[in-house]
């Protein structure tokens, strides 16, 4: 994935492997097209992206249009603000997931369903 390796910090690496791979169906040119175009969108760092919260106005919660394929701005909105959420709280995606039980891919797909045991609201 020639996407990640352009960046060095840990959050960046997480932010920009996990997003590419949810784009990583399809036409492979289109997928290179769309995740260049997504991390022209975030810049230097998607960890400052992220936490800068720009992805509000890129993505808009209520814009339904397509980005890429079947993903929707308003998908993309809804990744931004899980990640967000976790590295509010979290050091790196790798420490929130460390909240989850099970193998490395249940902890994934948990993570996008529940917030991690320190964010859920009793």
């Amino acid at each position: 994935m020639q996407f990640p390796h352009r960046y060095s910090r840990k959050q960046d690496i997480e932010i920009s492997g996990l997003l590419t791979a949810i784009m990583s169906f399809g036409n492979r040119r289109q997928i290179l097209k769309k995740a260049d175009e997504l991390h022209m969108r975030m810049g230097d760092s998607p960890y400052l992206y992220v936490m800068s919260r720009r992805w509000e106005q890129d993505f808009p919660a209520t814009e339904c249009n397509s980005f890429y394929r079947m993903l929707s701005h308003a998908d993309f909105y809804t990744y931004f603000a899980r990640l967000h959420d976790a590295y509010s709280r979290f050091e790196s995606l790798e420490d929130a997931l460390l909240n989850y039980s099970g193998t490395p891919m249940e902890r994934l797909c948990a993570f996008w369903k529940y917030p991690p045991k320190a964010l859920r609201r009793n």
